[in-house]
Parts: C-alpha cells; sequence; structure tokens
C-alpha cells in the first residue's frame, strides 16, 4: 500500500508538471500567433492610409470632386481599387454627401456606419479605423484622409478593405 501510494503521488506530481508544461507551451504559442496578427493588422492600417494620401493627393481627384464630376472619378478610381485590392472607396464632399460610393462583393447589400469616419477626414484627421457594417457581426477595416487644396478641405476619402 506504501509502493501504491508513492506510485499515485509520483503520477499525479508527473501529470500536474506535464498539463502545466503543456499550458505554458500552449500560452506562448498562442502569444507569438497574437502579435503576428497585430503586426499585420497595423501594417494594413498604415498601408490603407498611405494609400488614401496617394489618392487624395491626385489634382485630378480634387478638380472632380468640386465639380461633383463621377464620370471623372469613376475612371480615376475603378482602376485603382482593382490594382490596391480594395473593397470601399468613398468620395465626400466638403459638405459630407456621397460624390461617389464604390462598393465591391458583400459591402454593396450592406449600410456602414462610416459617419465618424467622415466627420473626422472633414476635418483634416488622417486616420485608420474600423467601421461597423450595420446588422452584421463584420467590421470594415478603412483609411482616411481629407482632400486639402489651398483653399482649405474639399472632402474626403474613405479606402477600405
Amino acid at each position: 500500500s506504501i509502493f501504491l501510494a508513492m506510485s499515485m503521488i509520483g503520477l499525479l506530481g508527473f501529470g500536474y508538471w506535464f498539463s502545466s508544461s503543456l499550458e505554458k507551451n500552449l500560452r506562448g504559442e498562442v502569444e507569438s500567433v497574437a502579435s503576428l496578427v497585430l503586426q499585420n493588422f497595423q501594417k494594413e492600417e498604415q498601408n490603407l492610409l498611405w494609400q488614401a494620401q496617394l489618392v487624395a493627393d491626385r489634382d485630378n481627384i480634387h478638380q472632380a470632386v468640386a465639380e461633383r464630376d463621377t464620370k471623372v472619378l469613376l475612371q480615376n478610381l475603378l482602376p485603382t481599387r482593382t490594382m490596391l485590392g480594395l473593397n470601399l472607396i468613398k468620395v465626400v464632399d466638403v459638405d459630407g454627401s456621397t460624390v461617389l460610393d464604390l462598393r465591391q462583393g458583400w459591402l454593396n447589400r450592406v449600410k456602414l456606419q462610416d459617419e465618424d469616419a467622415i466627420k473626422q477626414a472633414l476635418s483634416g484627421m488622417y486616420l485608420s479605423d474600423l467601421v461597423s457594417v450595420e446588422g452584421q457581426g463584420q467590421s470594415l477595416l478603412v483609411g482616411f484622409t481629407p482632400l486639402k487644396s489651398k483653399e482649405g478641405i474639399e472632402g474626403g476619402i474613405i479606402l477600405g478593405k
């Protein structure tokens, strides 16, 4: 009975050590994967912001927004959407009214709650953020930037993936 008791104590100790070691390894792996996901997310945010700034700095975009010329905007932004692999390009004027709203895929059927992003772009902020989709559990990663000229802010551009 002493041998059996010692065996049980040893077995319990080994089981505790083994489960503790396994849990520690799993936590390390989860932290590693979470760190990579966070880095990827931050890079994607930065890329969207840079892309929005590049699009907003184009003179023909400024002129088309000022004239509310959707044909010129389509000619310039459709290839941009395809090249950059974007799901959303939204252009608003200085009043916050939508001049052009290019969506792709599942975004065509949903309403975006992007009012805050529009307000921030029109206030002169260059940011990236998440925009929620009404009635969905999904969000859209967006980069937004104002359309600035010498006279001031003319509108804003939102790019999303």
